[in-house]
């Protein structure tokens, strides 16, 4: 808690550029979507599909002795811009679930800025840059949100696409943090943790049960059509969706 108060209070300076910088460019960017609100979700799954890709490979690269902490340090304040902006547009454009991954937000932000804090601590960068690899999945759950709005439901592309977010999420998002909660509860000094650590999970567990869900749909329509159509080219915006509701737009596939 004394390092989150200090960071809070007198953070260094580079991190304080880079998150300040994140955040402005991923608000810059979504504020593009204004002109046409109907397909504003789209500035919005390519943000978080950029943020995925750059922290997925930060952390993997860490993992593997490949970066020093100091730069895994840098992608983690990066990340937590994106989270800030992330977090004033769920609440901006009152999309589903706001509360819910606004509470997941807060949990990524303070094992950030605890790392952050304690950057040579070997035990705590491993354990976020383990978690943080979860952000895997989120690229192909992107993927199928955006097949979803444009009804491409049927077509290859999203049955390989929603077969991998199954793949990525089973191993990042339950198998990666029920690993995670086990070493937390099992030593004492990160005993500290465990409510940041067992929420998440838990989290994670109950979004395992929707997305389970939503692909055995996939399949049982797949069976009844008896085929998989060809993915078809959109060449017109309004062909993704023709609902006005701003909150529709932009929610995600497995809400």
């Amino acid at each position: 808690m004394n390092n989150i108060i200090q960071f809070l209070i007198n953070p260094d300076m580079t991190a304080k550029y880079l998150i300040a910088g994140s955040a402005l460019v991923c608000y810059y960017y979504s504020q593009k979507g204004k002109k046409n609100v109907k397909n504003m979700w789209k500035y919005v799954n390519n943000i978080s599909t950029s943020h995925a890709i750059i922290i997925s490979t930060i952390c993997s690269l860490y993992l593997n002795n490949n970066i020093s902490p100091n730069f895994l340090s840098n992608g983690l304040a990066i990340s937590m811009g994106y989270m800030i902006n992330d977090t004033n547009t769920l609440w901006k454009y009152k999309m589903s679930f706001r509360r819910v991954y606004t509470v997941h937000h807060i949990i990524v932000i303070l094992g950030e800025i605890i790392v952050i804090s304690n950057i040579n601590n070997k035990l705590y960068s491993t354990l976020l840059a383990w978690g943080l690899l979860s952000e895997i999945s989120t690229i192909f759950l992107n993927d199928c949100h955006k097949l979803v709005k444009g009804k491409r439901e049927k077509s290859l592309r999203f049955l390989i696409s929603s077969t991998l977010l199954l793949a990525t999420y089973t191993y990042f998002r339950i198998g990666t943090f029920t690993w995670i909660s086990n070493i937390v509860y099992n030593t004492s000094k990160l005993h500290k943790f465990i409510p940041l650590v067992f929420t998440i999970t838990g989290m994670n567990y109950l979004w395992y049960g929707v997305l389970c869900k939503k692909y055995v749909r996939s399949w049982i329509n797949y069976v009844e059509d008896g085929q998989i159509v060809s993915d078809p080219v959109i060449e017109n915006d309004n062909d993704y969706d023709n609902d006005n509701e701003i909150e529709n737009k932009i929610e995600n596939y497995n809400n």
